[in-house]
């Protein structure tokens, strides 16, 4: 049986107001992107999104999801990702977003799901509205030296976006997030150990311009299937003020299969003073 551990974190997640209710199109349903051996990929698209809201892809029953990502359409200035994460107690993933502008936009949450059972657990705390100390915060979390971090990040709150969420080596997991609203929000960082994949780190970077999009993709090596990734948006090391993701999900070459199992891509875009660095981060999977 699954499993998912809300850590200590929830307590103080419980004492936040959240905000009121979402808006969104009528869902639709998720589609299999193809396999690769015993990994799926998974697609669903949620329509007329305007406030957070999102799909989940949920996994075939008794798989697990080793990861997954989003995107969101529309002008970047405006429209973020708040969330990437697993959803229940990792049968599947959810993406969600948000737009600051009156038009609606379009939401795909990307699964990718494996036989072997990847068990969750939660832990985050609050953001500070924006301008004040705190509004931007994180936290790590870590496996033992025997298994793999798996994860992803989920924020709450009215404008709360991601500024990394990606692994540190095999065995760690971070996440960041910025409030770019004037009450307190949430973040949540989701992370999973696992010792059922034999798996290499892939990173690839490029430079964002101030008021410009960026993307950069890591690519998986030959005999290998892309099972997680991330990205970090950051400038002398740490992490980047005013930049988030509007894409970051599993990728497809110019290989024959159309399968995403190739790497991982990523969108960010920099409201920043300043350029800022993205590197995007594959987690690979010997196939």
């Amino acid at each position: 049986m699954k499993r998912v551990a809300v850590l200590a974190a929830a307590a103080v997640l419980a004492g936040v107001a959240a905000t009121g209710p979402a808006s969104a199109g009528s869902p639709g349903s998720a589609v299999s992107l193809g396999r690769v051996g015993a990994i799926e990929y998974l697609k669903a698209v949620q329509p007329g999104v305007i406030t957070q809201e999102g799909l989940t892809a949920d996994c075939d029953v008794e798989d697990s999801a080793t990861g997954g990502g989003g995107t969101i359409s529309g002008s970047p200035a405006n429209s973020a990702l708040n969330r990437t994460a697993p959803s229940g107690a990792g049968d599947g993933w959810r993406a969600e977003g948000n737009t600051t502008g009156i038009t609606s936009r379009k939401v795909t949450t990307y699964a990718i799901c494996g036989h072997a059972e990847v068990a969750y657990s939660v832990a985050g705390g609050t953001v500070s509205p924006a301008g004040e100390f705190g509004d931007v915060t994180g936290t790590t979390q870590g496996c033992s030296e025997s298994e793999i971090a798996l994860g992803g990040a989920d924020n709450f709150g009215g404008n709360v976006r991601i500024v990394q969420n990606r692994p540190i080596g095999l065995t760690d997991w971070t996440v960041t997030a910025q409030n770019h609203a004037s009450v307190q929000g949430t973040y949540s960082i989701w992370y999973g150990c696992s010792d059922a994949y034999d798996v290499s780190r892939r990173a690839e970077s490029t430079t964002v311009r101030r008021g410009d999009v960026g993307q950069a993709t890591a690519t998986c090596k030959r005999g290998e299937a892309v099972i997680n990734g991330g990205f970090a948006m950051t400038a002398g090391g740490e992490p980047e003020r005013d930049t988030w993701a509007t894409s970051t999900r599993p990728f497809d070459s110019d290989d024959r299969k159309k399968t995403p199992d190739d790497g991982w891509t990523v969108k960010a875009y920099n409201d920043g003073d300043a350029k800022a660095g993205l590197t995007v981060y594959a987690v690979c999977a010997a196939k």
